[in-house]
């Protein structure tokens, strides 16, 4: 027997959990326009906002994300609305109980300088010489941002590197912010309990963060897997060229005023002695952090056709000193042990440096 009867299968939700609600919708949207947790809220808070000169919190929270791509990084909607939520000193979870009236009223009044906080983070990661691709876990800015958004200082931020203004990022609270991006980038700092150690790390910014501070060594001390040694710079070195571009990206961002990334740019990871001289070698350490850079896509197209001398050698002495290579660099592959000691020697110091270790 077939029963030609058309079926609705149906499920009672009971109880006024809103997120819940939203929870089970998220799911069964699945298969329509994605929309994350995120674009739900955003409904519950432009409804909050209402009357407020009919602001649009969902265009308002879009706009940033344009803006941001702007500078090339990526981040979504949820990004931002946890980014909000940390920087108000909120839980970070976003929930709809989060987003109650009296936080979208908070929004709403500082949402000029939460704009403008994220905005001269971004101005900070171009000054960095930050790629998208190296930006391994974009909570990582949150604590900055924070910073940022507290002392009220973005103004200041976007005016230190405007027009490209050679503001050192080697020195002070720059520097300070630029270890902490890049020691949790290197240790994978946030790949497990997230809101956990953002919550500790918020609670030493209220405790210890002044407008000319970033409480680098008071932040680095509430967990250490953010502890580096030299042991550690001796492990990146073996890293191979798969997982090699977050590491290569910090040892290639901006040096004592000059740097020679750009983020809008695409970049491939190169290997300076090309592998094809290593096929019927046991010797791996081609494919290691010392034998690879940081190329453009089209150089290092245009690379790949010639010889390494041919290529070296039509180089001048200024474009040389961004390939980060060691004095009296030979690009004869006989003397490929001398060039990959130098240059381990020579990334190590870098790392140090800009790790803070």
């Amino acid at each position: 027997m077939f029963q030609d009867e058309n079926i609705i299968n149906a499920y009672e939700i009971k109880g006024e959990d809103l997120d819940h609600v939203l929870n089970i919708f998220v799911r069964t949207n699945s298969g329509g326009k994605p929309l994350s947790k995120g674009d739900l809220l955003l409904s519950v808070i432009t409804v909050n906002w209402a009357g407020s000169n009919n602001v649009n919190a969902r265009e308002y929270v879009q706009d940033i994300v344009n803006k941001v791509a702007k500078y090339g990084y990526k981040v979504d909607k949820d990004w931002v609305l946890s980014c909000i939520l940390y920087i108000l000193d909120k839980d970070i979870k976003l929930t709809a109980s989060n987003f109650d009236q009296s936080t979208a009223c908070e929004i709403f009044n500082a949402k000029d300088e939460i704009a403008n906080s994220i905005e001269a983070v971004c101005k900070l990661l171009n000054r960095y010489g930050m790629l998208e691709r190296g930006l391994t876990s974009k909570l990582a800015l949150l604590p900055i941002v924070y910073h940022i958004f507290k002392f009220k200082i973005s103004r200041k931020v976007k005016q230190d590197f405007v027009n490209g203004q050679k503001q050192s990022v080697d020195t002070g609270i720059y520097a300070d912010m630029r270890t902490w991006l890049f020691r949790t980038i290197s240790t994978s700092f946030f790949t497990s309990g997230t809101n956990e150690k953002l919550k500790k790390i918020q609670d030493v910014q209220k405790l210890h963060g002044e407008e000319d501070n970033y409480p680098l060594s008071a932040i680095i001390a509430t967990d250490s897997s953010l502890s580096i040694s030299d042991k550690e710079i001796s492990e990146y070195m073996r890293i191979e060229k798969k997982a090699s571009f977050p590491i290569l990206n910090i040892i290639y961002s901006s040096t004592d005023g000059i740097c020679y990334l750009e983020p809008a740019r695409g970049y491939d990871v190169d290997h300076v002695h090309a592998a094809k001289n290593f096929y019927d070698s046991d010797d791996k350490r081609y494919d290691t952090i010392p034998n690879l850079q940081l190329l453009g896509y089209d150089e290092n197209r245009s690379k790949n056709d010639m010889s390494l001398s041919e290529w070296w050698d039509g180089k001048s002495s200024t474009e040389k000193t961004k390939y980060l290579q060691p004095a009296n660099f030979s690009t004869d592959i006989r003397d490929f042990d001398m060039f990959f000691e130098n240059r381990e020697q020579m990334f190590s110091e870098i790392l140090k440096k800009k790790l803070g270790v």
